[in-house]
């Protein structure tokens, strides 16, 4: 039930990019095919800034032998753009949304809209952060790494951001419970 919620909070979440709804609006569709197109430039451009930089700095140190902490600083700089974006998406989706009053009607249980929650901003996270497999993808392929590689580090990659993701849901909490200008939305943002 917590995978279907996730589901339907992915579907339907407002990111500017349309998921599976219709837009019937003409002029919407083309300014969100010229989103669509822009993002998609600027992602490619970015993908091959890091590959470009991934390979210079395997190459840097691969003659000293100490190409693994390459996979150590993306690991970390993965961590820390997790961190940063949820903060972003923590605030927007747990506490923005005006799908709790529905949320709430249905017989779910408190965990699993919490849990629905919290996998829908690890998705998000996920998506926003793929150009950081790339070191991973670099590392393996110029060390000649085998199968098992590539297996474990899509396992980091879908992982990792759950305990960045908490620390920051931790951090959030206290800050939008206890500030009174935090729950009216244009005077926060």
């Amino acid at each position: 039930r917590m995978l279907k919620l996730t589901s339907i909070i992915v579907r339907t979440t407002d990111t500017g990019i349309s998921f599976g709804r219709k837009k019937n609006n003409d002029n919407k569709k083309g300014k969100g095919m010229a989103a669509f197109i822009i993002l998609s430039f600027i992602l490619l451009y970015f993908g091959a800034f890091i590959l470009y930089m991934s390979n210079g700095i395997y190459e840097l140190l691969a003659p000293m032998h100490f190409q693994a902490a390459m996979l150590g600083l993306a690991t970390s700089i993965f961590a820390f753009i997790i961190f940063f974006f949820g903060i972003f998406y923590i605030i927007s989706i747990f506490y923005f949304t005006k799908d709790i009053e529905n949320l709430l009607s249905l017989p779910f249980y408190a965990w699993e809209i919490i849990g629905g929650k919290f996998l829908s901003v690890i998705i998000f996270e996920n998506i926003t952060t793929s150009l950081l497999l790339i070191p991973y993808f670099v590392y393996g392929i110029k060390s000649g790494a085998g199968i098992l590689f590539y297996i474990y580090s899509i396992l980091v990659f879908l992982l990792l951001p759950v305990i960045p993701l908490a620390i920051t849901a931790i951090i959030i909490m206290p800050i939008m419970r206890f500030v009174k200008f935090a729950r009216n939305k244009d005077l926060f943002n």
